[in-house]
């Protein structure tokens, strides 16, 4: 991987991250108790000319796990890449979230084996594991909130 792409990832990584962390209730709770952040929220980027279009899922479960993946469509010669990430987040406010990124894996379409975090990879030395991060949100109704500038929506299946 070169080193513009693992540059671009991991900047991708943080963001997807604090993007994670923004989307939170309203006010301080116990896990899951009338949380509205229970649940799988999506955000879709289009492809531009800084960068390939990109799916963001983030899921929030009750007992203060969350789970996100972030899927990169083939870009100027790079292939697909999946970036999944795991962690623990905790409601602070009535508009902020700490969470804690604790495990990531890199995943390509070309074939060749995922990169997991921890591990000896220079790319997961790049990554705020194990960190403490805060975000901030804001809700626009119970199926919309705004984070890092952009919409997201509660995915219903």
């Amino acid at each position: 991987m070169t080193t513009k792409i693992t540059t671009w990832l991991t900047a991708l990584f943080v963001a997807s991250v604090a993007a994670a962390s923004t989307s939170a209730t309203a006010q301080a709770q116990t896990p899951g108790q009338g949380n509205p952040l229970i649940g799988s929220w999506q955000h879709a980027q289009p492809e531009s000319q800084s960068g390939p279009g990109m799916v963001f899922t983030m899921s929030f479960s009750a007992d203060d796990q969350y789970q996100t993946t972030m899927a990169a469509a083939p870009w100027r010669g790079q292939v697909a890449t999946i970036l999944y990430t795991r962690g623990v987040y905790r409601i602070t406010d009535d508009h902020s979230i700490v969470y804690r990124a604790t495990a990531a894996e890199l995943c390509g379409t070309g074939g060749g084996p995922c990169i997991e975090c921890p591990g000896p990879s220079g790319f997961c030395a790049t990554l705020p594991l194990r960190q403490d991060q805060r975000g901030s949100f804001q809700m626009q109704g119970p199926n919309q909130m705004f984070a890092n500038g952009v919409s997201w929506y509660r995915q219903t299946y």
